[in-house]
């Protein structure tokens, strides 16, 4: 007979089984660039026939960020395909959708370089000059400027720049 002074020794440990490994997918398009025939949107398509899901567990679930004949913006647009499985990896291949714009961008009345005399203000000059025009773009998402007509100016040369474009970044300065 054992008593409670005759313990034996005791070895406990634990098993956890994970997986780890993700979902694989592949057979996505190579990037895609087209110019918009009119407007500033475009409906591209190509063919997912050749995407593949697959993953050591089985996928459970999959999706995609935009369909083929889906409207892009002018631009860039990630595209993506995903699958997850049940212990929540996740897997992706992806490619971009390039949307560009070829309407010309220009500015007319761009001021002329100003010379003006300081005012010996810490503060700086306050200088005022007529802003250019922008050709009209349909497409035009951003116009920027670092300075506005009435800016104040430390004595010395500034440059001040103008900058417009579609959202794909072809730009005028």
């Amino acid at each position: 007979t054992l008593s409670l002074h005759d313990a034996l020794p005791i070895c406990v440990s634990s098993i956890q089984v994970l997986d780890l490994e993700p979902p694989v997918v592949t057979g996505c398009p190579a990037d895609i660039e087209v110019t918009n025939a009119s407007g500033c949107d475009e409906v591209v398509t190509w063919d997912d026939s050749f995407v593949t899901r697959t993953d050591n567990c089985g996928v459970t679930s999959s999706g995609q960020s935009h369909t083929s004949g889906s409207t892009f913006p002018v631009g860039l647009t990630s595209v993506s395909y995903t699958a997850r499985d049940a212990a929540g990896n996740v897997g992706q291949c992806s490619f971009v959708v390039r949307v560009v714009d070829d309407q010309s961008i220009s500015y007319t009345g761009c001021p002329a370089p100003i010379t003006i005399a300081s005012s010996c203000s810490d503060s700086g000059t306050p200088v005022n000059w007529v802003e250019p025009t922008l050709s009209s773009d349909e497409c035009l998402t951003y116009q920027s400027r670092n300075f506005a007509p009435g800016s104040r100016f430390p004595d010395g040369v500034t440059t001040i720049n103008y900058v417009a474009g579609p959202t794909d970044r072809k730009s005028v300065v």
